[in-house]
This record gives structure tokens, C-alpha cells and sequence, in this order.
């Protein structure tokens, strides 16, 4: 056989199906290919396995702490809500026990033990236009029980240039001595605090413990006016009796008292006449409880 009916012969048999002979060079070609696709395959997997996990590893904690967070809001909402009903509950029933009711119907409805009369301001006289002088009164306790008196005070103040008024402090006061009983009607008494603890009470009265028909004594002495300096003022208190002298204990009506008071300049003494004097008064109101 010659050299080309050989090679035509070859030819032909990896033609009928001897793949061995014609594709040992495509196979090693094509394995490159797979192996890059293999190796493009395998890529994904480590990304699916960290998705796959992730879950798995996340779903674990959030559950927990969805539990604990549901158990926490559970206890609140439960805790509260009857903390507060209690709290609600309790203040206003707290309130109500503790409201001063009966006091106050005990300071309403009766009277406070002991009390004797109720003493008002009705009328203060105003001092002349011209005398530059200014005389007030004032009650400081308007109560008579068992245990205290009414109480006033009598403030005289000089608003002019420095003068004599006829109104001086303790025993030269305006309504000294004889001048303290009422002029319309009889019937009270103003006595300087003082003295008037040194006198004796008819039991729980506020009335000196004599008889009826028993002279009044005073002392004897002259008073002389006080120099008052611009805008000086003189206060005197007083305390509510009643006359022992008149009928009745401290007699529901209205009082009053007045006196005559005397403006000069440099010093003269009290009861001098001249054109600087006028009067001054005031009324009280009585009444019984």
C-alpha cells in the first residue's frame, strides 16, 4: 500500500467513529472552559451559605428578645394602671376624711365657748380742717370672752409744725380717769390695760366687783400737753369694761365718747381756753352673740 492509500485510509476510519483519534486535542480545549465555569459555580456557594446562616443566628436573639420585650410592657401595662386606680382611689377618700367639716360648723353654728359680746367700730369723728392734727381709733380685738376683753387704741399724730396738743401718753391719755365711761348712753368703760388688771372682777364679768351704789375714787394730778416734734404720732390702748355703776352687763346699743382737745404752741397746761380746740369723738356698737 503506497503512502497516500494509507493516509486515506486513516482518514476514513476516524471518520466511521474512532472518536479517540480526531478529539484528543478538543477535550483538553474544552476543560479549560469547565473548569473556569466550575470555579464561577463554586463562587456563589459561600455566598448562600452566610444567607442561609445569617438568619438562622439572627432569628435566635430576636426572639428571645421579643419575649422579653413583650413580658416587660405586660408588667408594666399591668403594674400601673392598678398603681394608679389605687393612688386615684386613695387621695380622694384621704380628702374628704380629712375635710375640717365639723369645725367649721362648730365655728358657724355655736358660738365659741365663753364669748360674751361682739364689739364694732360704727364712727370716728375727723379732727376740724385748719388744727393740722389727725386722731384715729382702731379696735385691736372686737371679741368679750370669759378670758379677754375688747380692745382699742387711740392714735393722735401732729401732720404741722411742732406744737402743744393736749393728748400725751399713760396717765395724761385722751379719756383719763373720769373721762373713760360712754356720754350716750352710761353704761361702759374705757380703763388703761394697766390699771385695770389691778381692779376685781364680778366673777367672769368684765365689770369692777362693787356695788352699784359705791362712789368712783381718782387719782389726783394734772397733765400738762405734750410737745409733739412734725409728724410725731401717740398711741393709747385701752380695754372695754362695763360700768358696775349702771344697770345691766355690757347692754347691747351703740356708745360714744368725746373730749375736747386743745392745739398751742410752746407748753400750757391741759385745760387752758383759748381759740385752738375742738372735739373729738367715736361711737361703739354692742351686741350679744
Amino acid at each position: 500500500m503506497n503512502r497516500r492509500r494509507l493516509l486515506a485510509w486513516l482518514g476514513s476510519a476516524c471518520t466511521i467513529g474512532f472518536a479517540g483519534c480526531s478529539n484528543q486535542q478538543g477535550p483538553a480545549a474544552s476543560e479549560t472552559p469547565r473548569t473556569g465555569t466550575a470555579t464561577g459555580t463554586a463562587s456563589p456557594s459561600p455566598t448562600r451559605r452566610p444567607a442561609t446562616d445569617s438568619p438562622t443566628d439572627t432569628d435566635s436573639p430576636t426572639a428571645t428578645d421579643a419575649e422579653t420585650a413583650t413580658d416587660t410592657p405586660t408588667d408594666a401595662e399591668t403594674d400601673s394602671p392598678t398603681t394608679a386606680t389605687e393612688s386615684e382611689t386613695e387621695t380622694p377618700q384621704d380628702t374628704e376624711t380629712d375635710s375640717p367639716t365639723p369645725d367649721e360648723e362648730t365655728a358657724t353654728g355655736t358660738p365659741h365657748e365663753g364669748l360674751q359680746r361682739t364689739v364694732s367700730l360704727v364712727s370716728v369723728d375727723s379732727v376740724p380742717t385748719g388744727f393740722e392734727v389727725e386722731i384715729d381709733a382702731e379696735l385691736l380685738r372686737s371679741r368679750v370672752t370669759d378670758a379677754e376683753p375688747a380692745r382699742l387704741r387711740i392714735t393722735t399724730t401732729n401732720t404741722g409744725s411742732p406744737r402743744s396738743i393736749s393728748v400725751a401718753p399713760d396717765d395724761c391719755s385722751l379719756l383719763n380717769r373720769s373721762k373713760g365711761g360712754s356720754d350716750r348712753p352710761a353704761g361702759l368703760w374705757l380703763h388703761d390695760p394697766g390699771q385695770a388688771d389691778r381692779i376685781d372682777r364680778n366673777g367672769n364679768r368684765w365689770e369692777a366687783d362693787r356695788d352699784s351704789d359705791e362712789p368712783r375714787a381718782y387719782a389726783a394730778y394734772g397733765c400738762l400737753k405734750k410737745e409733739y416734734a412734725e409728724g410725731e404720732s401717740v398711741s393709747n390702748e385701752y380695754v372695754l369694761w362695763s360700768d358696775y355703776r349702771a344697770e345691766g352687763y355690757m347692754e347691747p346699743g351703740t356708745y360714744r365718747w368725746e373730749e375736747e382737745v386743745s392745739v398751742s404752741e410752746g407748753e400750757t397746761p391741759t385745760g387752758t381756753t383759748d381759740g385752738n380746740s375742738f372735739t373729738w369723738g367715736f361711737s361703739l356698737s354692742v351686741s350679744e352673740p
